[in-house]
């Protein structure tokens, strides 16, 4: 004698115990694919809003200092000042792009093909 496959006919539904198997199992599967898929969510939000994901700090490692840092930047073609360099790195909007401490000590990203670095002259 061969035993068939239940199928969902022969399930009685409406007095299925309240924690039974099949009901346990779908519930933990439901909660792994709602954590997978905020945490997705979430990633994708402040990687585009902020140009990195939560898990960086742990994935990265330390990056060198810029080289352009604490040099002078001038807006190329006008010629004008600009600030200080801080720092580079990559914005989701612009690109590559300076970290510019402006002069009052905002900070700012510019374009790097938008900015000439000059070194501090001494006079």
């Amino acid at each position: 004698m061969k035993m068939k496959e239940p199928t969902d006919q022969d399930f009685d539904f409406d007095n299925e115990s309240l924690f039974s198997k099949r009901r346990l199992r779908n519930m933990i599967i439901g909660a792994v694919l709602a954590v997978v898929l905020g945490l997705a969510l979430a990633n994708l939000y402040t990687y585009t809003q902020y140009g990195g994901t939560m898990f960086d700090s742990y994935f990265r490692k330390e990056k060198p200092p810029s080289p352009a840092a604490g040099k002078f930047a001038y807006a190329k073609g006008t010629g004008d000042y600009v600030g200080i360099i801080r720092g580079e790195g990559t914005s989701p909007r612009r690109g590559q792009v300076y970290f510019i401490e402006q002069p009052g000590g905002q900070m700012m990203e510019a374009p790097k093909d938008k900015v000439e670095v000059r070194e501090p002259t001494k006079e």
